[in-house]
């Protein structure tokens, strides 16, 4: 599979989708071209002459540290009613994703404890201003920083880029990356996603090609240089939000930050699989659920396999189609590490391999529901590359690898060890060992060295990992 961003972070961007677009898909230059100037004048633009994304953030965004990533929302759209709330909402999310991240993964207990105080502060901030007095805090509709908004003191200012700094240099899992963080641009809207888009060809003409296509009016989220662009609703325009989920919208930027970091802290290194499978266990961890439409069961989606962990589908675009009717696999949210259906579709496909044995076997569903067809592992590392499904079978058999990544991580980290403690302690150092390997082999000897056997094996004839995960799952109830 070729090597891109959105292969190794394949949460994040649509660019990588418009690699795959004829020629003839690209939109007139001019419909672009005008959409851009009318940003300009939305924006509060200066012009387009020598604009670059410095001096558009800087002319038209306020910006919001959140630790290992600043998220940017322009002036014009904090004028709105609820989207400074929203914006507050979302740089808390990312925060005490962070937060979890750090509680699994730094080994120094007393840098721990100040990090988390730190962060604890910022999220407490963030939470303080409510109703009139934050849209005041807004209303001029003028660009710079939250802080200043806010009030912030300046001892609060250094303490928190102190921990962006620490965060965005990747120190949690043993990295000395240049401490900036991340830029990340949220789009209030569809019209200000699309000017975005438009303005996005003008920082980066030889993006151009990638950019300016048909089929955007789909997307929502891309690239722009090193900036990302992500979209706070769907594509029609509608929340993402729903009476009984209030928290999508934080959850889905969690899952892209968290996916976003971890692509920049292992380099590009860490297989895509693996930063999904973890982004997902972290929303979990934060929001003792994760319910996003960012992976699984996507129809409008392309599928490809994963040259390690999980191989299964994941689009290299940032499409996100309408929200299909709740899988079996979504029943509890992920609350349980989706651990209830794993073994209640291990427990039947045992039951369609009596006579052969053994725990590896799970029955799917076919789109119809009455059919069904029963897939044996192993499902993780190399050794389970190479598997085809009729296409009746995809849709089950994508939320399949979904939760079973997502289990696995889970026992992983709480029940592979000694104890939980140990497990905990095992899991950190895993993840640091993955993410300073700058090459699959070592990867893949990076799970023996840290847990003592290695993660999978052919046929899962020899003792594994997965194997040992298999036969725990087997005696959970369900």
């Amino acid at each position: 599979m070729a090597r891109s961003l959105s292969s190794l972070c394949p949460l994040a961007a649509a660019a990588a989708l418009a690699l795959t677009s004829a020629p003839a898909l690209a939109l007139a230059a001019q419909d672009h071209q005008l959409r851009a100037d009318q940003a300009v004048v939305r924006l509060g633009l200066e012009g387009l002459d020598g604009l670059s994304l410095e001096s558009l953030l800087a002319q038209a965004f306020v910006r919001v540290p959140a630790g290992a990533v600043d998220l940017y929302m322009t002036a014009h759209a904090l004028t709105a009613p609820g989207a400074p709330e929203r914006l507050l909402e979302v740089a808390s999310g990312v925060l005490q994703a962070q937060g979890t991240l750090l509680e699994w993964t730094e080994p120094d207990a007393t840098r721990l404890k100040a990090q988390l105080k730190a962060l604890e502060a910022e999220v407490k901030l963030l939470s303080k201003p409510k109703g009139k007095s934050l849209a005041r805090a807004f209303a001029d509709g003028t660009p710079g920083e939250l802080a200043d908004r806010l009030e912030w003191k300046d001892s609060q200012r250094e303490q928190f880029a102190e921990l962006a700094t620490s965060l965005a240099a990747g120190e949690l899992l043993g990295g000395e990356l240049e401490g900036r963080p991340l830029p990340v641009l949220l789009a209030w809207d569809r019209n200000e996603f699309g000017d975005l888009l438009a303005l996005g060809g003008i920082l980066d003409p030889t993006a151009r090609p990638f950019l300016w296509v048909e089929g955007t009016q789909n997307w929502t989220h891309f690239f722009v240089q090193e900036a990302r662009v992500w979209s706070l609703v769907n594509p029609d325009g509608s929340s993402m939000d729903r009476e009984d989920r209030p928290s999508l919208t934080r959850q889905q930027i969690e899952q892209l930050a968290v996916c976003a970091l971890l692509e920049h802290w292992s380099g590009g290194h860490l297989p895509a699989a693996l930063i999904a499978g973890l982004a997902l266990e972290v929303v979990v961890a934060t929001e003792e659920e994760c319910d996003t439409r960012l992976d699984g069961d996507l129809r409008a989606r392309t599928s490809q396999a994963w040259e390690m962990f999980v191989p299964g589908g994941l689009s290299e675009g940032g499409i996100l189609p309408a929200m299909p009717a709740a899988t079996r696999w979504r029943e509890f949210r992920g609350s349980d590490h989706f651990i209830t259906k794993l073994r209640q579709t291990q427990n039947d496909g045992i039951e369609d391999h009596r006579r052969e044995g053994g725990e590896h076997h799970f029955r799917l569903l076919a789109d119809d529901g009455v059919r069904t067809r029963t897939v044996s592992g192993p499902f993780l590392g190399a050794a389970a590359l190479g598997r085809d499904l009729p296409a009746a079978f995809q849709g089950d058999w994508l939320e399949f690898v979904r939760a079973y990544r997502a289990g696995f991580l889970f026992w992983l980290r709480t029940e592979a060890g000694k104890n939980a403690r140990d497990s905990g302690a095992r899991f950190g150092q895993l993840l640091r060992e993955l993410v300073q390997a700058p090459d699959p082999a070592r990867q893949e000897g990076a799970w023996e060295a840290v847990m003592g056997l290695p993660l999978s094996s052919p046929g899962l004839e020899a003792e594994s990992l997965e194997g040992r995960f298999l036969s725990w799952l087997r005696r959970q109830r369900g």
